[in-house]
């Protein structure tokens, strides 16, 4: 009978066997292409690293300048030409400038006390040696200052970057933390007080 007939061999054997096969040549195929598209991530993340635009390695002024950066004064750092805004920079200059300023136009100093005044930006870039000492009205300005450059940022399409020091949330965080306390602080004594520091840095992008 019907029954009785032996299995057919392509149906019993050789059919798991060939789908076996094929599972395990499209398993072969499906690594191979993991392996195309994490060599080529590896090289783009490669590329993009040693794309960094940087101001050298020895946290030196002489150094950055033979790499084009140029001193932010909105961002107390050496930064590259790549992403430096100039718009927002002068801005906060001619603010830094004003006779207004709480213990004078350009309250930058070398002690805690305002003894030692920073005479120029020149010298402020030039000060990397040491912590630099302002007033808490400055510090405020800076991170207000720092919200008009964050917002030319995300309308250049690209064009521009926010530097390694500045392009953080922990910093964004800092700041709105700083003018929030303000509001709790309405002596401008307070404000004009110097009660912020910082130290001239060199930054990548």
């Amino acid at each position: 009978t019907e029954s009785d007939q032996p299995m057919d061999d392509d149906c019993s054997i050789h059919s798991p066997k060939r789908k076996l096969q094929k599972v395990q040549t499209a398993t072969i195929a499906l690594l191979i292409l993991l392996c195309g598209i994490l060599t080529t991530l590896l090289l783009k993340t490669h590329h993009i690293a040693t794309d960094l635009h940087h101001c050298g390695t020895t946290n030196t002024t002489a150094e950055a300048r033979a790499l084009g950066c140029e001193f932010d004064i909105l961002g107390n750092s050496w930064t590259p030409k790549q992403c430096f805004d100039n718009e927002t920079a002068t801005e906060f200059r001619e603010w830094l400038q004003h006779s207004e300023r709480q213990m004078g136009a350009f309250p930058f100093f070398h002690d805690e006390d305002g003894k030692e005044r920073i005479m120029d930006e020149n010298e402020l870039a030039e000060s990397v040696e040491s912590r630099v000492y302002t007033t808490q009205e400055h510090h405020l300005a800076h991170c207000t200052f720092l919200m008009r450059r964050i917002y030319r940022v995300g309308q250049s399409n690209g064009r521009m970057r926010l530097n390694s020091r500045y392009g953080t949330l922990g910093h964004t965080k800092h700041c709105t933390n700083e003018v929030l306390l303000s509001f709790r602080r309405p002596d401008p004594k307070h404000m004009g007080g110097i009660h912020a520091g910082f130290h001239i840095t060199f930054e990548h992008c």
